[in-house]
């Protein structure tokens, strides 16, 4: 999805934010992750040193968020810094988290301002994406949170996935559900993500197409009020709603 929105012109700053299992190094090929434990270590002057490959930037959280509380006020100045630099050359932030580690996915979703959840096609594994959601909202009552309907065989059936889970949030939550797109199976990418491989995905398969209306419907979806897609304006940007949590 990066790539994609970057082939459109965006500059995009990708956080692998899974700290049980950063795992985006390995599946996109060529790029290079700079870890967060860097601009620490270089008190917040690295952001030059951050490569860009094909407009996009990746940075691997591989601190636990939570021990960042440990920064003295400069430290944490100086992170913060060097992320809104960040923030302000990017025209969309993605980050990539998991309830592996619960802790630290919930300090990441309530500095973010939409959600995306993948939500996969097995009955079990639906119920357990309505978990999350319900969680997002308890969470922070303001964020949009959309699906991405994947392993589907067709438009058809995501189709179908997503009026369940709307009318689901809608009756017991009282929210709007979004829906972004969907995935189809593919075995190749499955393929690959299990051999730890970049799958190869190509221009003119089901799955690229699926993934550019994915990205498309996040820059043509209107903003809320102030709201403007991945900053929020009235808060300050995505570095002083993740970090501001640290205060111990």
């Amino acid at each position: 999805m990066a790539l994609e929105i970057a082939r459109q012109g965006k500059k995009v700053l990708v956080i692998d934010g899974d700290f049980s299992f950063p795992r985006l190094t390995m599946l996109m090929e060529g790029f290079t992750a700079t870890p967060l434990a860097h601009f620490i270590k270089q008190n917040g002057q690295a952001v030059g040193d951050l490569h860009e490959t094909d407009g996009i930037k990746l940075i691997s959280l591989d601190v636990d968020l939570s021990t960042l509380s440990a920064l003295g006020q400069d430290e944490r100045r100086r992170l913060i810094e060097t992320f809104n630099t960040l923030d302000e050359e990017s025209d969309l932030i993605l980050v990539v988290t998991s309830p592996g580690c619960i802790h630290h996915m919930k300090m990441l979703i309530h500095a973010v301002d939409e959600a995306m959840v993948i939500t996969p096609h097995p009955l079990a594994e639906m119920i357990n994406a309505y978990g999350l959601i319900k969680l997002i909202f308890q969470m922070k009552e303001n964020v949009r949170v959309g699906i991405v309907s994947s392993r589907v065989t067709n438009a058809l059936q995501a189709g179908v996935m997503f009026e369940k889970m709307k009318r689901v949030v809608e009756k017991f939550l009282h929210k709007t559900l979004y829906n972004y797109g969907f995935i189809p199976d593919d075995g190749e990418i499955g393929a690959a993500l299990k051999k730890r491989q970049p799958p190869v995905v190509q221009s003119s398969s089901t799955v690229f197409r699926s993934i550019t209306a994915i990205s498309r419907t996040l820059f043509e979806m209107p903003p809320r009020g102030e709201h403007v897609l991945g900053k929020d304006n009235r808060t300050g940007g995505f570095a002083e709603k993740l970090f501001s949590q640290l205060h111990s």
